[in-house]
């Protein structure tokens, strides 16, 4: 079984692509035709899209602790000896009041944007910048 692991898709050059906010099996496979993979396991968006094409298995497994909500999600692959692949995507929960109030006591440049995108406004006492 061999396994292709990237921070997220590349062009040609080797440069990201932007962020595909609604990513398919088919794009997918037209963009990884050239790897010889079996599990193609990206991240950078917080999206956990999860994909079983016919030949090969696409996964971001989300982002710790950047998420909507104050839960850091990771995935578990186990891949038995006839090939079969098993992902088991688990969420654990923790309390990140002191992180999201760390925003306004260092006065983090741009924090309600980065709220925003990075944390779904989970702080709704966010004062305008």
């Amino acid at each position: 079984m061999k396994k292709f692991v990237l921070h997220y898709h590349l062009n040609e050059s080797k440069r990201f692509l932007s962020i595909d906010t609604n990513p398919y099996v088919t794009k997918l496979d037209d963009l990884y035709k050239k790897e010889d993979a079996d599990i193609i396991c990206f991240g950078h968006h917080h999206v956990l899209p999860y994909f079983k094409g016919n030949n090969r298995t696409y996964l971001n497994p989300g982002a710790l602790g950047f998420n909507s909500r104050p839960i850091a999600t990771y995935t578990t692959i186990s891949i038995k000896d006839d090939g079969c692949v098993n992902l088991n995507v688990k969420e654990v929960g923790y309390n990140n009041r002191g992180f999201m109030d760390d925003y306004f006591l260092c006065d983090v440049p741009a924090k309600n944007t980065l709220l925003r995108i990075f944390h779904g406004n989970q702080d709704r006492n966010i004062i305008n910048e």
